[in-house]
């Protein structure tokens, strides 16, 4: 049967405080506190004995798991509480022994009456009655001291010298008030005491009770009560001395407590110490060495090598280019010479020839015979299309100027239409499609080759710049020649790479000297002197090669950001314990930081007179708070 409990898991920084708070906010007959880890609660008996009292209050049953802590267990036990060392639930069994113990802390001395008194049904109120008159018949007969007091009279009488009958020490007979009806009990107001010889009457409950506003309660209850023990004022002025450090000491211990428990547990400290980080670069000029192993910060000598890597690659390129076949439209012209003003002797003969281009309406024809004519005469000769196409089929009665010639004086015109003209398309590869597909081939061999050399380095880097990469001369080949009808045809090609590799082995902590160095000649940090610096981030490397007299000469342009080593469990362990003026005083005096550091105590209704920083672990809280510093 599944057991129905509340859980709270305590860890190792939880406070007595938190446990206290997560108890309180539990809602359950069943309370199982847990020690999963090591916790400064299980040293005392004390911080359990605090977790009972408030699982009391609750009226729930407690159950502590403690694991692997003998020294919880033992204070668990000291405290009275129920305790498992297995890191299972809590059995039938535990929560039984559980309630046992609850109940023999809460358990009350009540004299069982005979079956015969006992009331049907006994209220609370009746209860605290019946309770009252057993402590007065007892207190009464340890003391041999007789009531004189008419009944109901709660008075004490300060003397027992007084002569009294035997009736008068008759001890009063008990009645059981557990089935009376209070309402019908008159008012001891209203009845009158007997008269009798006494000294004046001191009420000891007037001597602790404030005065009350009239209400609607209760009156108070008069008949045959047995009466309070009469003290004198002597037995009172004692028992006042004795009850007063009794209520004066447990309280002072429990605020001596709450106080020290508040001084130990609540402060916590926040920290905030400001750095700056600053940029930093050095530059440096290396030859490089094909014959070393390692690099000379000393002499700026680094290894280098160069490496190549041929890659071979082939695909098929889709022909686009466009190409045209038919026949050429032919015919045949007459071409005439005449001058408006009339032919003298002065006018040449006009001579054309074959492959002569006469043209009409933006289409031109190239002539196919010779022909000679002079002024004021005309001959016919025949005409081919420049191009194949039915575009040059035209009809009959068409002018044609003559290429060179004034084509008011000679002009040409067929005396019949044209024929014979037709035109079919085709596709080809183009050089083009060659050149295209040629670039894309030498992108992808030249990424295969160089990723070849990248994956070939190791301990050895390629120099960005020098790598390149060509097509290898007469390795482009294509399955049919350019202007070839074709669909499609296979290309391939040859890709050289090659590239200056330096040796990386050392680099980083060479520079990171340099770096380092370079902040501290620079002094980019006042008053440096002792203090020790760290780079932050990468190492940014730019390398250029360049090649003198046959030396390589390597640039070397390195860059970071650089701020002050700062060792924070250092000074957290050097805060613990100290005073705050003296705490104070070690932050201010820190000589890495770039600012006013921040320090903050929680909670700030703490006395200023006793602020430390705590001792404990994780209550004081230390902060770098980084300020990157822009290159100008």
């Amino acid at each position: 049967m599944k057991e129905n409990f509340k859980k709270v898991v305590v860890k190792s920084q939880d406070e007595l405080i938190d446990i206290v708070r997560n108890i309180s906010n539990i809602d359950g007959k069943k309370i199982l506190v847990t020690f999963t880890e090591g916790s400064e609660i299980l040293i005392s008996s004390i911080n359990l004995k605090v977790i009972l009292d408030t699982v009391d209050e609750k009226k729930a049953l407690l159950v502590l798991q403690i694991l692997n802590n003998p020294t919880g267990i033992r204070n668990a036990k000291i405290a009275g509480i129920t305790v498992i060392d297995t890191p299972t639930n809590p059995t039938k069994e535990v929560w039984l022994n559980a309630q046992t113990d609850y109940n023999a802390r809460f358990s009350i001395d009540k004299k069982i009456l005979p079956e015969k008194y006992k009331s049907a049904n006994i209220t609370s109120f009746e209860d605290r009655v019946n309770s009252v008159l057993r402590k007065n018949r007892k207190n009464r007969k340890k003391d041999g001291m007789v009531n004189t007091s008419t009944p109901g009279d709660t008075d004490i009488v300060i003397d027992q010298d007084i002569n009294m009958t035997k009736d008068d020490q008759t001890e009063p007979e008990q009645r059981n008030l557990t089935k009376k009806d209070f309402k019908d009990i008159p008012d001891p107001i209203k009845q009158k005491p007997k008269k009798k010889f006494s000294l004046p009457k001191l009420s000891l409950p007037k001597l602790f009770k404030k005065k009350e506003k009239p209400s609607n309660k209760i009156n108070p209850i008069t008949g045959n009560l047995p009466q309070r023990k009469g003290i004198d004022k002597g037995d009172l002025k004692n028992k006042l001395i004795k009850l007063i450090p009794k209520l004066i000491i447990p309280l002072f211990s429990v605020l001596l407590l709450v106080a020290f428990l508040y001084y130990k547990f609540a402060p916590y400290v926040k920290v905030t110490i400001p750095i700056q980080s600053k940029p930093v670069e050095v530059e440096k000029i290396f030859t490089g060495n094909e014959n070393i192993n390692e690099i000379d910060f000393e002499s700026l000598e680094i290894p280098i090598k160069t490496e190549s890597a041929t890659k071979s690659v082939s695909d098929t390129v889709d022909a686009t280019g466009v190409a045209y076949r038919g026949d050429k439209a032919t015919g045949s012209v007459t071409i005439s010479y005449i001058n408006p003003e009339g032919c003298t002797d002065a006018d040449e003969a006009v001579s054309v020839y074959v492959g002569h281009q006469t043209e009409t309406d933006g289409k031109k024809y190239l002539l196919t015979g010779d022909l000679t004519i002079t002024c004021n005469s005309y001959g016919t000769v025949g005409v081919e299309a420049i191009e194949v196409g039915e575009e040059y089929n035209i009809p009959s009665g068409k002018y044609f100027s003559i290429n060179g010639f004034d084509a008011t004086k000679v002009y040409a015109v067929n005396s019949a239409a044209f024929t014979g003209g037709s035109k079919e398309t085709y596709t080809v590869l183009s050089q083009a499609d060659v050149n295209t597909k040629i670039e894309e081939l030498t992108e992808i061999a030249t990424e295969e080759s160089v990723n070849s050399l990248d994956e070939a380095s190791g301990e050895w880097k390629i120099i960005e710049n020098t790598v390149k990469s060509k097509v290898t001369e007469g390795s482009i080949n294509t399955a049919v020649a350019i202007g070839t009808e074709t669909s499609s045809s296979d290309i391939s090609l040859e890709v050289v790479s090659t590239a200056t590799y330096y040796y990386t082995h050392g680099v980083d902590e060479g520079l990171n000297t340099l770096l380092t160095e370079a902040a501290l000649n620079q002094n980019l940090f006042e008053n440096s002197e002792g203090i020790a610096l760290t780079l932050t981030g990468d190492i940014d490397k730019e390398l250029t090669v360049e090649e003198s007299e046959g030396d390589i000469k390597i640039k070397l342009i390195a860059s970071s950001s650089v701020e002050p080593s700062v060792n924070k469990e250092a000074i957290v362990n050097d805060l613990k314990g100290m005073s705050w003026e003296d705490g104070n005083e070690y932050i201010n005096s820190l000589s890495f930081t770039s600012g006013n550091p921040s320090i903050e105590f929680i909670p700030t209704s703490f006395p200023q007179k006793l602020r430390h920083f705590p001792s404990r672990q994780g209550r004081v809280d230390v902060k770098i708070e980084k300020d990157t510093v822009e290159n100008e």
